[in-house]
């Protein structure tokens, strides 16, 4: 996501920029402070740390909200860059034909430990936002990300190799 993350930028702004392949986020952000990049791409539990400690400078998140943990952080949209609305998420998924019953009690187990407020806060505090998607409503937001997604990567003229 980072090497396409940059080439839209690029191409919304004309900017010549080369998106350098890591692996991980570490060496990424070890070359950030170390001065060898200018600048990084990576989810915000990457930068969190560092932006608090004012040794990086998160510019913009993705989405349509600030992140709690960095209010002070604008969205690409408050710059005016659009197209970044849809973030990364996660969800718990469960083989095909697991029985629903299972499912359900997965489902409200999930609900009640991501609204206590001890793991809500620590999650929050790692740059993540936190709440809870019934399984219709993760499914639609897998689908909505993914086209938004597709879409990039076909306007990028990526070819699979």
């Amino acid at each position: 996501m980072p090497q396409f993350l940059v080439q839209e930028i690029a191409k919304k702004n004309g900017l010549d920029l080369v998106a350098a392949p890591y692996r991980g986020s570490a060496p990424m952000v070890t070359d950030m402070l170390g001065n060898q990049i200018a600048a990084g791409v990576g989810s915000v539990p990457d930068f969190i740390e560092n932006h608090k400690a004012g040794k990086i400078r998160v510019v913009a998140v993705m989405g349509t909200q600030r992140q709690a943990a960095m209010p002070d952080v604008p969205t690409f949209a408050e710059l005016g860059l659009s197209g970044f609305e849809e973030v990364p998420y996660y969800g718990v998924f469960a083989p095909a034909g697991t029985p629903k019953a299972t499912l359900d009690k997965l489902s409200v187990a999930i609900q009640k430990a991501v609204a206590l407020p001890g793991v809500k806060d620590k999650l929050t505090a790692m740059g993540l936002t936190v709440g809870f998607m019934s399984s219709e409503q993760l499914a639609a937001r897998e689908r909505a990300y993914g086209q938004v997604w597709a879409k990039i990567i076909r306007d990028s003229g990526f070819q699979p190799q």
